[in-house]
């Protein structure tokens, strides 16, 4: 089973670029993380402060670790620096397809 937390973030505008550059610092800890597989941020297509850091763990316990992890006290202590709070959100997947599109 893989497990992936989407943090999202409903950042102030003026306070977008402290926002994104945290967001840098945290994904770096969290790549480095056993059992992560995968870590990236994205941004609505619509609107540019809501900001979203997508992770993927291997385990349940991994998962778990990133809940206590330094990273993630970093992500939910950014109030602040918000309009709105923390949302996290977690999907278990139990399976993936993989497909390429072609032109």
């Amino acid at each position: 089973m893989t497990y992936v937390a989407t943090v999202v973030l409903q950042v102030r505008p003026s306070k977008r670029p402290e926002v994104i550059s945290a967001i840098r610092q945290v994904m770096r800890g969290l790549r480095m993380t056993p059992g992560c597989v995968v870590c990236r941020s994205l941004t609505e297509a619509d609107d540019d402060n809501t900001l979203m850091v997508v992770s993927e763990w291997n385990s349940e316990e991994a998962l778990e670790e990133l809940l206590k992890s330094e990273e993630f006290l970093v992500l939910r202590g950014m109030r602040m620096l918000l309009q709105k709070s923390t949302q996290l959100v977690v999907d278990e997947v139990a399976a993936r397809t993989v497909m390429i599109l072609e032109d």
